[in-house]
């Protein structure tokens, strides 16, 4: 009997620390984490995996500068914003995060859909018909098969101008580069005159050597502001930012998270490849298991 009573008695204080234990485990995550706590591995390794935007300084100083873009009294000489970084380093998330903060909106008096933002990917084979061909597939215009590029220049211009673009953005920009000298020359030509005829800001999202590219129209040129985004390196501004990152991420375990922090950050941030590692106190790279 004493050592039921005993039982008896511990029983509460068990739940109650089972329970404290339990909250601290899962304190360092956001709301929206804690309920995917309970759902089966499948799911909870299928929302870990998800792409999720993360503000980090370097991503926040482009976005305001971008921002400036679309608000920038429209004029004959419009200024235009180049980013460049080595591939992973979430130029496509800032350019999609920028969309998706410039969206698309109908007007039902004058039944016109309004898109601020446009965004569109340069051939692997640049020419000016096929970027032509490109800006009326983003607007979802029908093409005629044997359009010539006359048609196409006029109808780029007339559906531009209706929808109110008021910032061209061009992904993978050193596509350019695919392309003869007479052919880039053109591209060129034909961005710098998209931007004077309708007045509109042009954004640029390419790898270093896009710098290149652009160079090859002085007069393009003198209108781009650059943006680089350099490697990750392990200091004390990217480990302070860093920690959201561990609040968003499903781990039941908050040890577990920490350990994994680094190493799960630079897969799905794209980050410079390495961890921490705790016997060396060093940085190193990431290898897989398998190797």
């Amino acid at each position: 009997m004493p050592s039921s009573h005993g039982c008896a008695r511990s029983s509460p204080w068990s739940a109650r620390r089972a329970s404290s234990l339990k909250q601290s485990a899962t304190i360092h995550l956001t709301q929206a984490a804690k309920d995917l706590l309970s759902e089966p591995d499948v799911l909870r390794v299928r929302a870990i995996q998800a792409r999720r935007w993360i503000f980090y300084p370097r991503a926040k100083q482009a976005l305001d500068r971008l921002n400036l873009l679309v608000d920038h009294p429209r004029g004959t000489r419009m200024p235009s914003v180049a980013i460049y970084g080595d591939s992973g380093m979430g130029k496509t998330m800032i350019l999609e995060k920028f969309c998706d903060n410039n969206p698309s909106c109908f007007d039902p008096t004058t039944g016109v859909q309004a898109i601020p933002v446009l965004a569109i990917e340069m051939t692997g084979k640049p020419g000016e018909r096929r970027l032509y061909a490109e800006i009326l597939a983003a607007l979802g215009a029908p093409q005629a098969p044997r359009a010539d590029i006359v048609h196409m220049e006029q109808a780029a211009l007339r559906l531009l101008k209706t929808v109110g673009v008021q910032v061209l953005v061009i992904d993978e920009i050193h596509n350019i580069l695919a392309g003869s000298y007479r052919e880039q020359r053109v591209v060129l030509n034909t961005l710098r005159f998209l931007s004077n005829r309708l007045q509109i800001s042009l954004v640029c999202f390419g790898v270093i050597e896009a710098r290149e590219a652009i160079s090859g129209d002085v007069q393009l040129a003198r209108r781009f502001g650059e943006l680089t985004l350099n490697r990750w390196r392990p200091t004390n501004s990217s480990k302070r930012w860093s920690h959201p990152f561990c609040g968003i991420c499903r781990f039941a375990d908050r040890r577990c998270s920490r350990r994994n922090l680094c190493a799960e950050f630079c897969r799905s941030a794209a980050a410079s490849l390495q961890i921490f590692s705790t016997r060396s106190r060093a940085w190193r790279p990431i290898r897989s298991r398998a190797a």
